[in-house]
């Protein structure tokens, strides 16, 4: 018998659609998955910002390890030692007067 060639083929359109869908899915998760691209982007700015504040702890760390390093029993400098218990602990004598100087860079 004859086919119209205009009939419609089901089965291709049910497979074609199934494939436009994989894709689609496919090409969704790429972009907005938990590891897709905009995950990757957001990631790479947050660690730029971790960074920079890796960089300033490292910077407190090495003045930290610079006060330990004159308050160690080995080396102690009491010079530093007496600035520190009169800056933190207020310890002035009587005939004393203690001049603040602020740092303009801070």
């Amino acid at each position: 018998m004859f086919k119209n060639k205009f009939a419609i083929n089901y089965r291709v359109i049910t497979v074609n659609t199934i494939m436009v869908m994989l894709i689609a899915y496919f090409v969704f998760h790429s972009l907005s998955g938990e590891r897709g691209v905009f995950a990757y982007f957001r990631l790479k700015k947050v660690a730029k910002e971790q960074d920079v504040v890796l960089e300033t702890l490292i910077e407190e760390r090495t003045k930290l390890e610079h006060i330990v390093k004159y308050l160690h029993p080995n080396s102690l400098n009491t010079d530093f030692l007496d600035e520190l218990a009169r800056r933190d602990l207020g310890l002035v004598g009587e005939d004393e007067k203690i001049i603040y100087l602020t740092n303009s860079n801070n």
